[in-house]
């Protein structure tokens, strides 16, 4: 569900029953994908983690990735929209854990 789209930013609530997957795809510009619920397996590139609620990925633009729910999860994803394209280079990505933040 899009739950903001404009001109420069869009915000999707996703909803994955456990099993279920987003096979791999790319953003063009960077993304960040915050586990609300649930558990899910990120893969980027060689990386796969395992991101639980409360979660955050960070990714850099045009890194085909990959996403499994380990158990009903929801996602909120943040994608800012570009108006120039990006290089598609690939780019490691960046994972941080909320919860040990606080």
């Amino acid at each position: 569900v899009t739950l903001v789209k404009t001109d420069s930013l869009s915000v999707v609530l996703i909803a994955l029953q456990s099993g279920t997957s987003l096979q791999e795809h790319h953003a063009e510009g960077p993304i960040t994908v915050s586990v609300l619920s649930g558990k899910i397996a990120f893969k980027a590139g060689d990386q796969e983690r395992h991101v639980e609620a409360k979660g955050l990925v960070f990714l850099e633009a045009g890194l085909p990735h990959e996403v499994r729910a380990l158990e009903e999860s929801v996602l909120l994803v943040t994608l800012p929209r570009l108006k120039q394209p990006t290089s598609s280079a690939p780019r490691l990505a960046k994972i941080a854990d909320l919860e040990n933040k606080r």
